[in-house]
């Protein structure tokens, strides 16, 4: 009786000797789920997942196959129902599996996130004139989901004020902006997605004026006009039309607007007459852009020698502006009301006459020597008469 006692109790110690390890791995291989997580989560819900650490192991989490972590946690985003997530536990010495575990996570159905654009702003991407756009979120079941409402959050930078009245809807907002809203579902399930906003383009024109950029007091006309840019950009079909425009002139004798496409002025006196545009185009969107000239005296510089060779060099009598660069006129009538150049020969012979010099005269067939000019102009303010000689030097002929 004895005997069988103690063989009786030889074979319970050995039993418990074989599961007390096996009841160890498997608490090893309890998984613990992060705090406030509830059974089915939300779409995108970050869950930290961890097993109790044990120098003597190594660690390996899986989703669909694919190792993830290893390491004994890891944080995992929740994007499909019955997601599936799995620990493995190997002995550090050996690398035999130790033990093995599994958590799946059912998860409420996703919703989406519609926007809808109620107002444009205008704007040409470097500046803004106006915060005039609106947009509409609107959460939409998708397959799956029926929520029955929902609340939102539009995000920094739009302020409360902007939204407050309907809070599916923000106003005030510049367009090539990124924006923002969260919203949540009556379970506590947020989402949050953006949306940039488009813009009506501001106008594009340029302004023009004949002269284009200096005015002499001796020739006082001046005209402006402008032209569209759209047309070059968008192409004929998709131009869009100026509605409205009407000029702004301050640096003449009175201050006056004017509603004309073209705008000519004569006897200006101003040293530095200027335009100013504002433009509205059909989408209601305007811009204003500014052009001055520069008003000069006539100081001409007649030149004393020309070398008409056909070097490119000096090839010609040109009369140009006396400033720093010297630079040359194609017209007198730039300068002038009216202009008569005549060249004589040293016996006072006439050998050449322009009554509208261009900076054209090279000297014909006439060799080279000293000539007489005689330029009369007639100005706004006074008439002038300039005279002296050229020599015609180098020519070949």
């Amino acid at each position: 009786m004895k005997n069988q006692n103690y063989i009786r109790f030889v074979i319970i110690i050995a039993t418990l000797l074989i599961m007390i390890p096996c009841v160890v791995r498997a608490q090893d291989c309890e998984i613990h789920v992060g705090d406030d997580v509830t059974m089915p989560v939300c779409y995108k819900s970050e869950v930290y997942l961890s097993v109790d650490y044990n120098s003597s192991y190594t660690y390996q989490w899986k989703h669909k196959g694919e190792v993830i972590s290893e390491g004994p946690s890891v944080t995992v985003e929740i994007t499909e129902n019955n997601s599936v997530y799995e620990v493995f536990l190997y002995d550090a010495g050996s690398g035999n599996l130790v033990c093995d575990n599994s958590i799946t996570f059912t998860m409420r159905p996703a919703f989406d996130i519609h926007f809808e654009q109620l107002a444009l702003t205008c704007s040409d991407k470097n500046a803004d004139n106006g915060q005039t756009a609106k947009v509409r979120a609107e959460a939409v079941n998708t397959q799956g989901s029926n929520y029955q409402s929902f609340t939102y959050k539009w995000n920094e930078p739009i302020k409360p004020i902007q939204y407050m009245e309907d809070p599916q809807i923000a106003i005030g907002l510049k367009a090539y902006t990124e924006y923002s809203v969260t919203v949540t579902n009556e379970y506590g399930c947020q989402q949050t997605k953006s949306v940039s906003l488009k813009a009506y383009p501001n106008p594009n024109v340029e302004i023009f004026s004949d002269p284009k950029d200096t005015l002499y007091k001796d020739n006082p006309y001046i005209t402006w006009w402008f032209e569209n840019k759209e047309t070059e950009q968008a192409g004929d079909d998709n131009v869009i039309e100026i509605s409205n425009f009407f000029w702004e002139f301050e640096s003449y004798e009175n201050s006056f607007t004017e509603e004309e496409p073209e705008v000519s002025f004569a006897n200006v006196t101003s040293d530095n007459p200027a335009a100013k545009l504002t433009v509205t185009n059909e989408q209601g969107c305007d811009t204003t852009f500014v052009k001055s000239i520069t008003m000069l005296p006539v100081d001409l510089k007649i030149p004393n020698i020309f070398t008409p060779n056909g070097d490119g060099i000096n090839d010609y009598f040109q009369i140009g502006y006396n400033s720093g660069d010297g630079r040359p006129i194609n017209d007198l009538s730039e300068y002038f009301l009216s202009s008569k150049l005549v060249i004589f020969n040293r016996w006072g012979r006439k050998v050449y006459e322009s009554e509208d010099y261009k900076n054209d005269w090279d000297g014909g067939n006439l060799s080279d020597g000293t000539y007489f000019y005689v330029l009369e102009c007639k100005g706004e303010t006074k008439d002038y008469r300039y005279q002296g000689s050229v020599m015609i030097w180098n020519s070949g002929r």
